[in-house]
């Protein structure tokens, strides 16, 4: 079911995991922008009590800030921390987020395919 498909991103769950794809159109994104689209994902998880992320980056084409990657850490990644994320799946051809301090409650990992990511998630 998708939850969202706006300029900048498709959010749709499908067979428990909780999909987030970027589109090209991130290139035009600031740190504003970036927020509230991070925010509009925070929400929906929160909703569904998702598990099991999986993250497209490979149309991202924003480069996240320092100041962004602090807010990031402070504003989301403590919601799937309190949600009692399980894991965290990135596809990606270049490296993406860190996402891994020790507190977190999710395992993460990086993929190159949609198949892999999914197959790790449901494992």
């Amino acid at each position: 079911m998708i939850q969202i498909d706006n300029k900048y991103m498709i959010v749709k769950n499908e067979d428990w995991i909780l999909f987030l794809i970027w589109k090209d159109s991130t290139s035009f994104f600031d740190d504003n922008l970036f927020k509230e689209s991070a925010l509009q994902f925070h929400t929906i998880v929160e909703k569904l009590q998702s598990k099991k992320i999986l993250v497209d980056m490979r149309k991202f084409n924003f480069i996240l800030t320092h100041e962004v990657i602090n807010w990031r850490k402070e504003n989301i990644i403590t919601l799937y921390n309190k949600l009692k994320v399980e894991k965290f799946a990135f596809i990606s051809e270049k490296p993406s987020v860190k996402q891994d301090d020790p507190n977190n409650t999710f395992l993460t990992k990086e993929f190159k395919n949609e198949d892999d990511a999914i197959n790790w998630l449901n494992n």
